[in-house]
């Protein structure tokens, strides 16, 4: 059997050795041996290809969408990369204000206070990026 651990911060599901904070959930799942039915079998692999997704999923960025002399930078993408996340955000024309919509769909909103500022997410469906408005 081979146990794995998963962290949810959030609604962001990451594989951990240990999440260790008080901001997030543990869940741990155990993979049936080979020798199993097909439906255990069938299980295992979602698992395994949940796993793996989760841990590639949430990319860590520092791009700037509006230049390197803005306030403003991308902190961090989930479901996409950071260079598209980037793209994503520069196509909104920045108007100052903290809940808004992109031309792509996503819909932002405050999420709390950074190390430099303050934080608002942007979502579409599974897709995800934090932007940092330094103050």
């Amino acid at each position: 059997m081979k146990t794995i651990s998963l962290c949810i911060l959030g609604t962001v599901l990451i594989a951990a050795a240990g999440c260790g904070s008080t901001k997030t959930t543990t869940v741990t799942t155990t993979a049936q041996p080979a020798s199993t039915t097909a439906a255990q079998s069938t299980a295992e692999q979602a698992t395994t290809q949940s796993t793996q997704t989760a841990s590639a999923a949430v990319n860590s960025c520092s791009d700037k969408p509006y230049g390197s002399s803005s306030p403003v930078t991308l902190t961090s993408a989930a479901g996409l990369s950071c260079s598209d996340a980037s793209s994503e955000q520069a196509s909104y024309s920045w108007t100052g204000k903290n809940t808004f919509t992109t031309p792509g769909g996503f819909s932002c909103s405050p999420s709390g206070r950074g190390a430099a500022g303050y934080q608002i997410r942007c979502v579409n469906g599974s897709k995800s990026y934090r932007i940092e408005f330094n103050d």
